[in-house]
């Protein structure tokens, strides 16, 4: 499915990226402003300049906020109780 660099929740992204062919950068998911952002706990800026192109999705609500951050995805793949949001663009994210 050619994904090596994108996105994930902070606990999921850490237990993901463990494999060195794919790199999963963690987001926040603020439900209270429904938003994606940056998580600057254990990342780096660069892993969010370099960008992704896809997003690991837990449930609806991130789901949702994903689709109204990013864009409706070109591909979505489950994978358990996740969905894989594959987009033909460049995610990145500012962390400033």
């Amino acid at each position: 499915n050619n994904l090596t660099n994108g996105y994930a929740s902070f606990w999921f992204a850490s237990s993901a990226s463990i494999d060195r062919d794919i790199s999963i950068a963690p987001i926040d998911v603020n439900r209270g402003l429904n938003i994606l952002a940056c998580n600057k706990w254990l990342s780096k800026n660069y892993w969010y300049e370099r960008g992704g192109n896809f997003v690991i999705t837990d449930d609806d609500v991130m789901r949702n906020i994903t689709i109204k951050e990013v864009g409706k995805p070109s591909k979505i793949i489950d994978v358990g109780d996740k969905k894989i949001f594959v987009y033909d663009k460049n995610i990145t994210f500012s962390c400033n």
